[in-house]
């Protein structure tokens, strides 16, 4: 009928039907209970579904990778001038020595020169860079969320911030992002937590 003047306008269209229900793992159309291209069961929850009761995937953070970054550094020689007078006047730093990097890993690395008659083989060797580093001078130690570092009774000590002077002895040291030590004539090496890359050396 017309809502304007009452005319009867014939019978009313049909009825569109719905969409074809699809299969919630491939969205081929179904006309059943089972795809009839995946076999899925259209009653049973789709892999991965919340209903399934499996436990949702957790995000876990990227791991972490530490890096040791060694370097001859001009102003802790200077330092080392300053303590030692005679001894580190006898020292001339070095005109070229390129920067050396390290990845951590493992239980432990080891700090020091390489020495044949000691029988040392450090894993951080500054046997070429610094003469007054000891053959087994300290060692980073892995723990869960970082590394601490050991003096192992060296000669000259192992320095994290100058105006404290060297750590003690055989006592583990927790070592933040970014810190520095500073060991022998001249030598610092910097320790950076960053997300992994490889293993490059």
């Amino acid at each position: 009928w017309c809502d304007v003047c009452g005319l009867a306008l014939g019978p009313p269209p049909p009825p569109v039907p719905p969409p074809a229900p699809a299969c919630p793992v491939c969205g081929n159309a179904l006309d059943g209970r089972f795809c009839e291209r995946c076999g899925h069961d259209s009653t049973a929850p789709a892999p991965g579904h919340p209903r399934t009761g499996a436990p949702a995937a957790a995000s876990s953070p990227a791991p972490t990778t530490w890096r040791a970054v060694v370097r001859a550094d001009a102003d802790w020689f200077a330092v080392v001038r300053g303590q030692n007078g005679a001894v580190a006047a006898t020292l001339e730093f070095p005109r070229y020595a390129p920067e050396r990097r390290y990845v951590l890993s493992g239980d432990r690395m080891t700090i020091g020169r390489r020495s044949r008659t000691r029988g040392t083989a450090p894993d951080i060797d500054l046997a070429e860079l610094d003469p007054a580093v000891s053959a087994a001078h300290a060692l980073l130690v892995a723990r869960s969320e970082g590394w601490d570092l050991v003096d192992l009774g060296s000669s000259n000590g192992t320095t994290l911030a100058v105006e404290d002077g060297p750590i003690r002895p055989h006592t583990p040291v927790p070592l933040p992002d970014g810190a520095v030590v500073r060991l022998g004539a001249w030598t610092t090496i910097t320790l950076t937590a960053d997300p992994a890359r490889g293993q490059s050396r």
